[in-house]
């Protein structure tokens, strides 16, 4: 199967906006699935400690590099991952695992939760009862 190409969120303005959403403070623990390249990594870090999951071995050695107190860099497979405490989720979820990554964290609990997701799946967890994540 061929690797999908990958997208990243980079305008700054939305980065902060979704930050905002998500009301963080310091007391703060945040799970971020599908770190990426970091750009929601270093604005969660601003304001809160935050655990940044990514599996593609590259990005993990650029994020790596970060020197930032707030930032704890997880590798691996985030549907194979048993998660960290956290309190809030705050992440742009990899498309091809948004149904599953979704459903796993219902298994957790936290306080809030900030996904941005591709607009057809938004479309299924908002759809009628009964054809939700089919």
């Amino acid at each position: 199967m061929p690797k999908q190409s990958q997208h990243f969120m980079t305008d700054k303005k939305i980065l902060q906006r979704i930050c905002n959403y998500a009301n963080l403070n310091k007391d703060d623990t945040v799970l971020e699935i599908g770190a990426g390249t970091g750009n929601l990594t270093f604005e969660i870090a601003k304001f809160a400690a935050v655990y940044a999951i990514e599996k593609d071995e590259k990005l993990v050695a650029g994020l790596e590099k970060i020197k930032n107190k707030n930032i704890r860099i997880i590798r691996g497979d985030a549907l194979k991952l048993t998660f960290p405490n956290f309190n809030k989720i705050v992440s742009n979820i990899p498309y091809g695992i948004s149904r599953k990554i979704t459903l796993k964290l219902l298994e957790y609990k936290f306080n809030l939760g900030i996904l941005t997701v591709q607009k057809e799946f938004a479309e299924k967890l908002t759809a009628m009862s009964g054809k939700m994540l089919n």
